[in-house]
């Protein structure tokens, strides 16, 4: 017979031994003990295999680990409502387009040209789910500085004014990861309204159809496009949306002060594409910040073609629910 001392002191020596039955005072027989080197052993591959050990006489087990839940970062884009909520905002933007040495053509002229203009307007947005749709508007004022090659060498000024609406509808797949990309698919209608004074600063040349230097015309653009783009959301603060779409077009075209012979009115089918790009940062809650590029080029039939690229600024509020 051999006699222990209390082996119930909640150590890791003590629970190790506790393969031993406590005792305090208590009589153990030696041939039930397991030798102490095989308890170690057993321990230490508990141990190892993130396993814990039992707890002693008197002692609580340890909380498991607690499961750590991602946030969604996709609902951190001010475009993108959480699952089956709603999501309502409006903006104010403001915008800078410039086309540098872009070419120029419209029937019976071709040159090149630069252009610089601003605009202001804003938008209103909404969204359920995965659908999402903006409406917007913008109008200011542009100038171009035209040098003709054909049908002779000159130079002109056109001063514009322009007006823009677009209505805009998205579907976003949210299930679906590309590379960290969140693609969607979206359409919609653009419409844009430019009143143009061409007017020779090359002394001598006259247009044909006015009699004078000078030129007035209205151009009306209307496109339907659709195409995909994605969202890419790095953290709670910011991230970036990019699309392309492809486009379908018919314009009409109003000559104010022509001769009496030449037509006043004129139309066309045509075809473009536009693409934009932005990083969104989300200031504070439900104010954001977005800031971007835009291009838009349309090939027209039988009138003046557009075309514009530009970046632009953007804040934000919006709501969720």
């Amino acid at each position: 017979m051999r006699y222990h001392a209390n082996r119930c002191d909640g150590t890791l020596f003590g629970k190790i031994l506790g393969v031993f039955e406590c005792t305090k005072g208590v009589a153990v027989s030696a041939s039930s003990r397991i030798p102490v080197w095989v308890a170690i052993w057993l321990a230490l591959a508990a141990v190892a295999h993130g396993q814990q050990l039992p707890p002693g006489p008197g002692e609580t087990a340890p909380p498991g680990p607690v499961r750590v839940i991602e946030q969604d970062l996709l609902v951190t884009d001010p475009t993108v409502a959480a699952p089956r909520h709603w999501l309502v905002g409006a903006a104010l933007e403001g915008w800078y387009v410039t086309t540098p040495n872009a070419p120029y053509s419209t029937p019976g002229l071709s040159g090149s040209q630069t252009a610089t203009g601003s605009a202001i307007g804003g938008n209103v947005t909404v969204g359920y789910d995965d659908i999402w749709a903006i409406l917007s508007y913008r109008a200011g004022s542009f100038k171009d500085n035209v040098s003709l090659q054909v049908p002779f060498i000159s130079q002109f000024t056109n001063s514009e004014k322009l007006s823009e609406v677009e209505l805009k509808f998205r579907y976003l797949f949210r299930d679906i990861q590309i590379g960290g990309m969140t693609p969607y698919a979206l359409g919609g209608y653009h419409f844009v309204d430019v009143d143009s004074n061409k007017t020779f600063t090359t002394p001598g040349p006259i247009w044909v159809a006015t009699g004078t230097p000078t030129f007035l015309r209205a151009d009306a653009y209307n496109s339907a496009f659709a195409g995909f783009g994605g969202i890419v959301p790095f953290n709670r603060w910011f991230g970036v949306r990019a699309d392309i779409v492809a486009a379908a077009s018919y314009g009409f075209q109003t000559n104010s002060n022509v001769l009496p012979g030449f037509s006043t009115r004129q139309s066309g089918p045509g075809m473009g594409a536009m693409a934009h790009a932005t990083v969104y940062f989300n200031l504070v809650e439900n104010l954001t910040l977005q800031l971007g590029v835009k291009g838009a080029k349309l090939w027209m039939y039988n009138m003046d073609d557009y075309g514009a690229i530009g970046g632009y600024v953007n804040l934000g509020y919006i709501s969720r629910f």
